[in-house]
Parts: structure tokens; sequence; C-alpha cells
């Protein structure tokens, strides 16, 4: 009787009266040379045993008939992450919409609340309010490469 997952290495052996055993049955499969050179070789050694794999065959034959069969699922992976990263993106859309409400209600409280003020109180307001925004922009700009940076100083 045949395994249920179809192995052609595998054959179960029903014993009457006693356990089940499983027994091997190896057939030998053709062989077929490929040269590499050393520096590859050192690399599907080390792949190999990084991933698991029982042997650097074993990874070079799992790799055959990835290509053999195609990797289709490339295609819809990226996608699929396509997909969330828009997703994501119109999130943070909406959230960013939320805190700009946010901060014009309360600019507006703010305003509302604060009694009329002097003109040297006000142009006092306004340095600081300058300063605030360069601060601001200066820390928008850590990290920014240069050719953005052109837009946060005009």
């Amino acid at each position: 009787m045949r395994l249920p997952f179809g192995s052609r290495f595998f054959s179960l052996a029903d014993v009457r009266n006693g356990p089940s055993k499983i027994v091997l049955c190896v057939r030998a499969m053709p062989q077929l040379t490929i040269r590499f050179p050393e520096k590859r070789v050192r690399e599907i050694r080390a792949t190999a045993k990084q991933r698991a794999f029982s042997s650097p065959t074993a990874l070079i034959r799992h790799a055959v008939e990835r290509e053999l069969i195609g990797d289709d699922n490339a295609e819809q992976r990226i996608a699929t992450a396509l997909d969330q990263i828009h997703v994501d993106l119109e999130r943070l859309c909406k959230d960013l919409q939320t805190l700009f409400a946010f901060v014009d209600a309360l600019a507006k409280a703010v305003l509302t609340a604060l009694p009329a003020q002097t003109s040297t109180s006000v142009n006092k307001a306004r340095e600081r309010y300058e300063s605030f925004l360069k601060s601001a922009a200066a820390s928008l700009t850590d990290g920014v490469p240069p050719a953005l940076r052109n837009g946060f100083n005009s």
C-alpha cells in the first residue's frame, strides 16, 4: 500500500497481528554532474547549512524545482506588498488629517481665548513663532536628502 502523500521512496507494509512498519524502498535516481567555481561551492555549502538543508545537493534540488515549477508567487507577493503599502498610506493620510483637525481646533481655542495683545507683544510673539518654525524645519531636515531640503528652506 502506498503512503497517502504519494512518496515514491516509501511504501507501507501491513503486518497482520502486529504493528505497521515503514519499509524504505530506495530507487536510484539519474545522476547529473554540475561544475561550480570554488567560491560558489563554498557559498552553496554555507547557504545549505544556514537554511538547514540536509546537504548542498538538497539545496540545489530545491532551487531547480522552484525554477522548473516557476515562481509565479513572486508577482503575487509583490502585488500583496504593494496593496498593503497602499492601505498603510491611506491610513496615514487619515491620521494626518485628524491630527491637522486637532491642531486647528487647538489653535482656534487658544486664539479666541486670549485677550487682545499690544503691538510689542505681537512682535515678540512673531519672533518666537519664526524661531519655532525654523527649529521645526531644522528637525524635519535631519536625515532628509539634500535634494528635498530646498523645499523646507523656502
